[in-house]
């Protein structure tokens, strides 16, 4: 069977970017691991990052939007926004702001 545009598989969450990202899945993930001799991400990582650097609660992240919300967020942001020469002078040439 061939894959038609309409093939909702190929659309579904297609705006995702794990959908789009090519890593590795769970297998190939622990083959790596297994290859440098940690058990585990975890390990790995506080192997890895210094303890010194290491936040001890979540990031305060908003929730993620997709792509296409995202460009439509900057493309609000800009309008009216206009590119101008900046005239500071002392040898600056071609310089846009």
């Amino acid at each position: 069977m061939t894959a038609g545009i309409s093939d909702n598989r190929l659309t579904a969450n297609a705006d995702h970017f794990e959908n789009r990202h090519i890593g590795p899945n769970a297998g190939e993930t622990r083959e790596m691991l297994a290859a440098i001799g940690v058990p585990s991400m975890e390990t790995l990582i506080s192997k890895t990052v210094p303890a010194s650097i290491r936040l001890d609660r979540p990031l305060a992240i908003p929730d993620g939007i997709g792509e296409q919300a995202a460009l439509s967020e900057l493309r609000s942001r800009l309008y009216g926004v206009t590119r101008t020469r900046a005239l500071i002078g002392q040898g600056y040439h071609g310089t846009l702001v």
